[in-house]
């Protein structure tokens, strides 16, 4: 019961909230209305392991990283799409990381394997 109920109302805050996005500014519905925190909000809770004191630190840097992409942008006159570029660099690494951790390689036979 707890857990029906709190995704019950897990589900009614996110839905407020996404009225309150799409009807904030603009008062209309368009592709756009996300701009992608979808993808990132994934990436945020796979990389803190579902921790929610990790998910504020991770979101809080990732938070730094998008919003300092701005000026890096500015300064070095790079793309605004670096932080992506780098998003995706730290997900690459993070990702080969565990899967070396997590799995190892065995190699089946001894010395006299016949």
């Amino acid at each position: 019961k707890i857990m029906i109920r709190t995704m019950f109302l897990s589900g009614a805050i996110c839905g407020i909230a996404g009225m309150v996005q799409a009807c904030g500014t603009e008062h209309t519905l368009s592709t756009s209305v996300a701009g992608g925190v979808g993808f990132t909000a994934i990436i945020v809770a796979w990389l803190a392991n579902l921790n929610p004191f990790g998910i504020l630190v991770v979101s809080f840097l990732f938070a730094v990283l998008e919003k300092g992409s701005t000026v890096v942008s500015s300064e070095f006159m790079l793309s605004p799409y670096c932080s992506d570029v780098l998003q995706g660099i730290i997900l690459f690494f993070v990702l080969g990381c565990e899967f070396f951790i997590r799995y190892r390689f065995v190699t089946r036979g001894g010395k006299n394997n016949g």
